[in-house]
């Protein structure tokens, strides 16, 4: 199991990079085209999660909503961060990735009114002012 990546990642996803898909950094970087996703790694982790029992754990469905932006199927994956934000509206780092994601999708208006949310509930989480900032 590799150092930072959630408790419920089973052994069926060990191959995969906690970098390509639970950092904000990569997830930007593979958008923007200047890494490329593991599409396999990616399909992988995204089988492995849909196996599990329903959580409505934000971890899992920003890294859900994560993995579905890198496939391309974006209407599923803004459900998933629109369902991490639900779960836990005081959560500055789900709003900052729900923000990240309007942002990559051109939706300035919506990455503006989640990532200055995010900043407001949770100030010490970088990503959402840099983002913000953009």
């Amino acid at each position: 199991m590799k150092k930072g990546l959630p408790s419920w990642f089973n052994g069926g996803v060990t191959e995969l990079s906690e970098e390509m898909v639970d950092s904000e950094r990569s997830h930007m970087r593979c958008w923007l085209g200047s890494a490329t996703p593991d599409i396999k790694a990616c399909r992988a982790a995204l089988k492995s999660l849909r196996a599990m029992p329903p959580a409505e754990r934000r971890e899992l469905r920003v890294l859900e909503g994560r993995l579905q932006s890198l496939l391309g199927d974006f209407s599923s994956a803004e459900a998933s961060f629109n369902r991490a934000v639900a779960a836990a509206p005081g959560d500055g780092e789900a709003l900052a990735a729900r923000g990240e994601f309007a942002l990559l999708r051109g939706d300035l208006r919506q990455a503006g009114v989640d990532l200055a949310a995010a900043v407001g509930l949770s100030p010490d989480y970088p990503w959402a002012r840099i983002y913000l900032a953009a």
